[in-house]
């Protein structure tokens, strides 16, 4: 029995410190699915679907039921020829029913035009939405992996900079080198040191903000599965996407359309409402009276009122306030028509800088790729020569920073490249 309840202890443990493992575009899929602005997306949905439903419930019948009790405290009275006649009586009860259906409305129709295109809107901005988090996540994402990698680069340089201190400083103890020499190998070092300790924080907030973004509680513990040259893969070879888009397929311009068809209907709905309207109504009520003082007591027989009828609005005259009204929404319409045509410009230009700036990632990526070589190749060197006592630690030194420099440029450029990769998808409107 102990053994079983060590076990349930155990799993328990182990339940609660399980690590969870994401692709990249598994954290995508779980983004778009987690992510605290895409449940109020789907909020927003949902809300606009029973503003929906709301609009068209206004134009099917509505049934209302009633019921008035008056009681005269004092009975209303005349005198005819000397005697006292009661104008009313002491309790009156009245039930009644009523039933309105509007049979016609110029501002009901272009009511559900409009509850329809808010619906749409609400769609299109969870669409937005879901394309900004892709980008984001894959950018989030991405520099984990990158600052990983970053870690691992000058854990590597931390290690070869040890060896160096340590061997110069038995040379140093021999005599055959000055402590200056020592010192500049240990200042290297503890630069180093500070680099590594940088990259690790600079990983844990990076792994932060996609935890952020993904939805995932912060004390969750999570790994990620996709590395580096599986990145570098997605990001370089494009020859099989397709690198064009149509403008009218971006999300920001279907949105800015939409915003045009609402002003066109916001245009009608004032047009509208110079036109009439016409319901129909029923109403059926039972009147009962008691000159009894007891409450409910006394009542006789019941008296119906039956009621059909039509009631026609035709507005005749506003002072010209319709008018104005209307023209409000022409200006609006005309102003969401010029930003439509901003929207489809600023896209086009957005494709455009976004196509140079993915180009000049690659040709810096490729670059740098060649400066870490040719840059580990003068370390090498030099490091021979060092270890021969042919150069200074000053020479070694300079050989470090400047493999140092080539690889700090190395990582800037993965992040360039893959930042301008998914800005220019964005642009395309492919997310």
């Amino acid at each position: 029995m102990k053994n079983f309840f060590l076990i349930i202890i155990m799993l328990i443990f182990s339940a609660a410190n399980a690590q969870e493992s994401f692709t990249l575009q598994e954290a995508v899929d779980y983004t778009l699915s987690n992510n605290y602005d895409i449940l109020k997306a789907n909020l927003e949905i949902e809300k606009a679907q029973k503003k929906v439903w709301e609009t068209t419930a206004t134009g099917l019948p509505h049934i209302d039921a009633s019921v008035d009790y008056n009681y005269n405290i004092d009975v209303p009275v005349a005198v005819f020829q000397g005697e006292v006649i009661p104008l009313g009586s002491k309790q009156t009860l009245t039930p009644a029913i009523q039933a309105t259906q509007l049979l016609f409305s110029g501002s009901y129709l272009v009511g559900l035009q409009s509850a329809k295109a808010y619906k749409e809107i609400s769609n299109k901005a969870k669409e937005k939405t879901e394309a900004e988090l892709t980008e984001a996540v894959i950018n989030a994402y991405s520099a984990v992996i990158i600052a990983e990698e970053n870690q691992e680069i000058i854990s590597k340089n931390v290690t070869a900079a040890e060896k160096n201190l340590n061997d110069i400083t038995e040379i140093f103890n021999a005599g055959f080198v000055e402590e200056q020499d020592v010192d500049q190998l240990n200042y290297t070092l503890k630069q180093l040191v500070t680099s590594k300790n940088f990259a690790e924080r600079q990983r844990e907030s990076a792994m932060n903000s996609l935890k952020f973004l993904m939805g995932i509680d912060q004390n969750q513990i999570i790994t990620l599965s996709t590395n580096v040259e599986q990145l570098m893969t997605d990001n370089l070879n494009l020859e099989n996407q397709i690198l064009e888009g149509e403008v009218n397929n971006h999300i920001d311009y279907q949105i800015a359309d939409l915003e045009v068809e609402t002003s066109e209907l916001q245009v009608k709905y004032e047009k509208s409402q110079a036109l009439p309207t016409l319901n129909t109504f029923f109403n059926h009520s039972q009147n009962n009276f008691s000159q009894d003082t007891k409450l409910f007591s006394g009542f006789g027989t019941w008296n119906p009122s039956t009621v059909w009828g039509l009631q026609l609005n035709v507005p005749i005259f506003s002072s010209f306030e319709r008018r104005a009204r209307t023209q409000q929404a022409q200006l609006d319409l005309e102003s969401a028509e010029i930003e439509l045509r901003k929207v489809e410009q600023q896209l086009i230009q957005d494709i455009k800088n976004a196509e140079v700036n993915y180009e000049n990632a690659l040709e810096n990526y490729y670059t740098t790729q060649d400066l870490v070589e040719l840059s580990e190749s003068i370390y090498n060197k030099e490091q021979i020569k060092f270890d021969e006592g042919i150069s200074t630690s000053m020479d070694l030194t300079n050989a470090e920073e400047q493999l140092y420099n080539a690889q700090n440029q190395y990582i800037q450029s993965l992040l360039d490249v893959i930042q301008s990769k998914t800005a220019l998808f964005q642009a395309l409107g492919k997310y």
